[in-house]
């Protein structure tokens, strides 16, 4: 589920855990009291509203994930698949520890060792560099997807100044084909729109060093500007 799912208003009694980020968007404030623990790897917002009774874990490394899995660990957290998937999840963030890349820490080096240290990991898996392969080309597969399940899958959602909120997909096929993909295509990307409270939809598309924009208004007529 994503958070346009879930209607948080009604929720009773809810405590708040925010992971990968620690400011909560200006609909969502209402939470702000609700917010008990924060786990995020970026420089902190000082206009964030962090509760003082808040438990926070805000620091600077290459994978949110080094410092979820330092939190699980630190309190016995042994489950196989979780660590398997916090492992992967390191491995992509910080591109295999690349110095080039200029993500990891020694945070992030130390939790992966500590991890891998307790998998039990056929030879294949053990070797990173193809591990991180097989997950880049999984990232990058869309065989058998609708087009919303397309839209959705690296979806962000922005509100501008002048309170129109925009979904912005980004997709691995361009907007010709995307269009070509089913019929009645308006209808579908209006469907969108209106299941995630969008005013506007904006899809940067891309294929093999192509890449191009699409703009939908629900209200308006279907517009695509190629970058």
């Amino acid at each position: 589920p994503t958070r346009e799912d879930i209607d948080f208003a009604k929720l009773t009694n809810v405590q708040v855990v925010l992971v990968d980020h620690h400011k909560l968007i200006e609909e969502l404030d209402f939470l702000s009291p609700n917010v008990d623990q924060i786990i995020d790897h970026r420089q902190e917002d000082q206009s964030a509203k962090i509760p003082k009774k808040c438990r926070k874990n805000i620091l600077l490394v290459g994978s949110c994930a080094t410092l979820v899995s330092k939190e699980l660990l630190d309190n016995g957290y042994k489950d196989s698949v979780g660590l398997a998937l916090l492992r992967d999840t390191i491995l992509a963030d910080t591109v295999n520890l690349s110095p080039a890349a200029k993500k990891a820490t020694e945070l992030d080096s130390a939790q992966l060792n500590q991890i891998e240290a307790m998998l039990e990991m056929e030879a294949f898996e053990k070797n990173r560099s193809k591990r991180l392969h097989l997950i880049r080309k999984a990232k990058g597969a869309i065989e058998g997807f609708t087009v919303e399940q397309m839209l959705r899958k690296d979806l962000k959602m922005i509100s501008f100044t002048n309170g129109i909120r925009a979904a912005v997909p980004s997709t691995l096929i361009l907007s010709s084909d995307l269009c070509q993909s089913e019929n009645h295509i308006e209808e579908t990307f209006g469907k969108f729109c209106q299941k995630y409270k969008a005013q506007l939809l904006i899809i940067i598309a891309h294929q093999k060093g192509q890449r191009d924009i699409l703009i939908f208004n629900p209200v308006n007529q279907l517009d695509s500007t190629t970058t």
